[in-house]
């Protein structure tokens, strides 16, 4: 099932060659992640309970941009590998991120939820994508940064190198 939020589809007028030319936004919901809420250094530690009682659990969301200039990704969501069977799972994301990134951020990524298999299911693969763009680097943002890596332009701002 594709789980897209938010599909917005219209056609467009160029005013120069007066064709038409279809541009849509697809939202997709491609996780669920744990915050903490205002933790401090101690409540992250492994020794506090703190976290397992005030996490919170937030949507993560990619963007789709199909525009004439070429299909645009606004980040990339979590990795499949966090996830692998589309439940929550300690040691594969342990894996993936490292225990220092573990213990701030956590995820839940169902299956078919992960922005490949949603894009799959609209017939695009990672290297039709003409640019990923990202917002930030935090592991909810660009841990699948890797699956796009057949994109034609990867592009992230300057402080974030």
């Amino acid at each position: 099932m594709l789980l897209t939020v938010f599909l917005l589809r219209r056609k467009i007028y160029d005013k120069n060659s007066r064709n038409a030319y279809r541009q849509s936004l697809c939202i997709f919901r491609v996780a669920v992640q744990r915050h903490e809420k205002n933790p401090s250094p101690f409540q992250l530690s492994l020794l506090s309970l703190y976290g397992r009682r005030n996490r919170i659990w937030l949507p993560v969301s990619v963007y789709f941009v199909e525009h004439p200039k070429g299909k645009i990704l606004i980040d990339t969501g979590w990795n499949r590998e966090i996830s692998p069977d589309g439940e929550y799972n300690r040691v594969a994301q342990v894996k993936h991120l490292g225990v220092g990134h573990f213990l701030i951020n956590q995820g839940v990524l169902p299956k078919v939820e992960s922005a490949v298999e949603q894009l799959d299911k609209m017939g695009i693969a990672p290297r039709d994508i003409d640019f990923v763009i990202l917002t930030h680097l935090h592991t909810d943002h660009a841990s699948a940064l890797l699956q796009f890596k057949d994109a034609k332009k990867i592009l992230v701002s300057t402080p974030e190198r």
